[in-house]
């Protein structure tokens, strides 16, 4: 794993954030799972897979005592991955915002800067 600021298109920061997920109408809450997050998606580790393109709505509590940020996204890599220790297989997958608020933005901007 990486350590600091990747810095592409949209830096990001490594970073476990707590989100909850809307896939295909079902819940998850993903808990401390994020790999890292930009102002223009998140790395999310989990324990399905999941399909390329696949539409999902997001809401991501990054902890500056505001609401949690809701925006949907998409699905634009997945890959799979084995951990160690015989946790079972899980994936890494990386979700592009969308219609994420300028405002939203912001914070997500505001809180990479902090790190």
């Amino acid at each position: 794993m990486w350590e600091g600021i990747n810095w592409r298109k949209f830096p990001r920061v490594q970073s476990k954030i707590e989100m909850d997920m809307l896939f295909n109408g079902n819940l998850e809450h993903v808990t401390k799972c994020t790999e890292n997050v930009g102002c223009g998606g998140v790395c999310v580790i989990l324990d399905k897979a999941v399909n390329k393109f696949e539409k999902v709505s997001l809401k991501l509590d990054i902890d500056d005592d505001q609401p949690p940020i809701a925006c949907d996204g998409r699905v634009v890599w997945a890959v799979k991955k084995s951990e160690p220790r015989g946790k079972g297989l899980t994936y890494d997958v990386g979700i592009d915002f969308l219609n994420c608020t300028s405002a939203d933005r912001e914070r997500i901007e505001q809180f990479i800067t902090n790190r």
